[in-house]
């Protein structure tokens, strides 16, 4: 578990230990995250950052974060850009039934593998309800309502990006405790597919076994992925 708190002029990434106002850290324990005046996501290779709009996240000086939860998504848009852009980036909207609609991810995974950061990892984005304030959620692009599979790449950035976010984080993704679908950790969704109606798990835990394999050299399963 891990809590991000305010030090000096940025963000510091800090372990179980507290750190209490007028105390020093080690240069060993000090992690710099974001200064303050930076815009730009949380280090993830590659990623696009495309902030959510105020509506759709808290903004936070510190958390605790226990999980990261997958989504896919009800648009049409295949592309994250697309999502970031005309879903997360706008204002809340009055919805069909009267509510307001403010949902965000902290991530979106194209179907094509772009991977595009939207809300920082200290602040709550708007994905799971109840479970917002200790979540890391992250969006994967299906082609429309119905669609229910996943591109391999998209398996395979989503899982470098999840086994990524638990070395930042110190959560051990391996284990299912800590990596859920929508559906699994809030109990009060309407979604009740998701993500399984387009993620299969087995894929998806394939995918992290063999990412994880030949990122230590190892030889990863026979499964022949197209990236």
């Amino acid at each position: 578990m891990v809590r991000y708190e305010r030090y000096n002029a940025g963000i510091v990434k800090l372990g179980l230990t507290q750190i209490g106002p007028g105390k020093s850290l080690l240069a060993s324990e000090r992690v710099l995250i974001l200064q303050e005046d930076s815009m730009a996501g949380d280090g993830f290779p590659d990623v696009i950052w495309i902030p959510a709009h105020s509506d759709r996240h808290k903004v936070k000086s510190s958390r605790q974060i226990d999980a990261v939860v997958l989504h896919v998504t009800d648009g049409k848009a295949v592309d994250a850009q697309q999502t970031a852009r005309n879903v997360f980036a706008q204002p809340k909207q009055l919805g069909a039934h009267g509510k307001w609609q403010v949902q965000s991810a902290h991530y979106i995974v194209g179907r094509d593998g772009t991977v595009v950061q939207c809300v920082r990892h200290k602040d709550i984005a708007f994905h799971a309800n109840e479970e917002n304030s200790y979540t890391i959620g992250i969006e994967h692009n299906a082609r429309d309502p119905g669609d229910t599979t996943l591109t391999d790449v998209q398996y395979w950035k989503s899982a470098k990006l999840v086994i990524w976010i638990g070395k930042q984080l110190g959560l051990p993704v391996f284990d299912r405790w800590y990596l859920q679908g929508h559906s699994e950790i809030d109990q009060t969704t309407t979604h009740s597919q998701c993500p399984q109606r387009a993620l299969s798990w087995r894929t998806y835990m394939q995918a992290m076994a063999d990412v994880q394999a030949m990122s230590e050299g190892r030889r990863p399963s026979m499964r022949l992925w197209d990236i």
